[in-house]
Parts: structure tokens; C-alpha cells; sequence
């Protein structure tokens, strides 16, 4: 018998209380800060409601934040890039080849499996490199 794999949760509306309750623990302290500002530049220009620009960029980070393992790895790659450091990557075809290829059996189930970065060799290769795996 093989068990179902839980549904991929809903990503968040495009409300400041629903992206920081998708937010990871370590991001909530720069969204507050952030929504704080934001505010404040808003209701002193007499706006009412946070800028679209920090909304939008925040709502993307949140769905990001949906894949835990991949959105720190993401931070500690991009860290390590700002550092100077190498850091493995796969070049842009081999991407939107993985992204466009017809899944074997299962319309989304399948391809959507193919992108989670743990099942990725390269992603498991990163982590032992960071010192995050394996």
C-alpha cells in the first residue's frame, strides 16, 4: 500500500498577515521591520495600506518559504556567492530541460517531484559543500 503524499500547502494571499504567517522563523524580524517602515511612509503620504512593491516582493519570498529546504539552501548559496565563494550550479538549459519534460505518468505529481531540491544530486552536493548535508 503506498501512502499519498500530502498536498502542497496553498501559497499565501497577497495580504501582510498571510505572507508573515508563510514566512521562516528567520525572516520575520526583516518583514517586520520592513512592514513597519513601509507603514509609516504610507500613512504619513496618507495611504492607508503598504506599498505594492514590499507586498509583492515579500508575497514571492513567502512562496519561496513553502519549500523550507530549498529556500535556506537558496539563502546559504547566495550567501556564499556574495562571499566570494564557489558555488555549484546548473547551467540554464539543463533547468528548462528538467522544467519542460513531460512527467512518465502523472500530469503534476511527478514533475513537481522532479523539482524539489531534495531529490536533486546537485542540491545534496551544495548542502555537504556548505556543511548542511549529508
Amino acid at each position: 500500500m503506498s501512502t499519498a503524499a500530502p498536498p502542497d500547502p496553498a501559497p499565501p494571499t497577497k495580504e501582510a498577515t498571510s505572507i508573515r504567517a508563510a514566512l521562516l522563523p528567520e525572516d520575520l524580524a526583516e518583514f517586520d521591520a520592513g512592514l513597519r517602515r513601509v507603514t509609516n511612509r504610507a500613512s504619513d503620504a496618507r495611504g492607508a495600506t503598504p506599498p505594492h512593491d514590499f507586498i509583492e516582493t515579500w508575497w514571492r519570498i513567502a512562496v519561496f518559504s513553502l519549500n523550507p529546504e530549498a529556500h535556506r539552501t537558496a539563502r546559504r548559496q547566495s550567501e556564499a556567492l556574495l562571499r566570494g565563494e564557489a558555488v555549484p550550479t546548473v547551467d540554464a538549459g539543463t533547468v528548462l530541460s528538467r522544467l519542460l519534460a513531460p512527467p512518465p505518468e502523472h500530469p503534476h505529481g511527478e514533475a513537481r517531484a522532479r523539482l524539489r531540491p531534495a531529490d536533486d544530486d546537485m542540491t545534496k552536493a551544495t548542502e555537504r559543500e556548505l556543511g548542511g548535508g549529508e
